[in-house]
């Protein structure tokens, strides 16, 4: 969902399961608020090393990401439980 950045971005983080950001302010609201947090972008000289924001950057997986460990951190309860083989 893309939501207009005069209003309605607060709900719509509250209400969010997933988040898919990049390095600016609302995708560390939501990494805070322990919203699984996968970043689309995420420039690094452009972000002041130090701050919370490069810290959201050194933890949060990337896209596109198919590592298990990635994906798995997307799901709230963490990764499924692996069938027997």
């Amino acid at each position: 969902m893309l939501v207009p950045p005069e209003f309605g971005w607060r709900a719509t983080l509250i209400a969010s399961d997933y988040l898919i950001g990049d390095h600016g302010s609302v995708t560390t609201y939501g990494a805070v608020l322990g919203i699984p947090t996968l970043l689309g972008s995420f420039p690094a000289r452009e972000v002041a090393p130090g701050s919370l924001v490069d810290v959201v950057g050194s933890r949060a997986p990337r896209w596109p990401s198919t590592s298990r460990s990635a994906l798995g951190w997307l799901r709230p309860n963490g990764p499924p439980p692996r069938s027997p083989t």
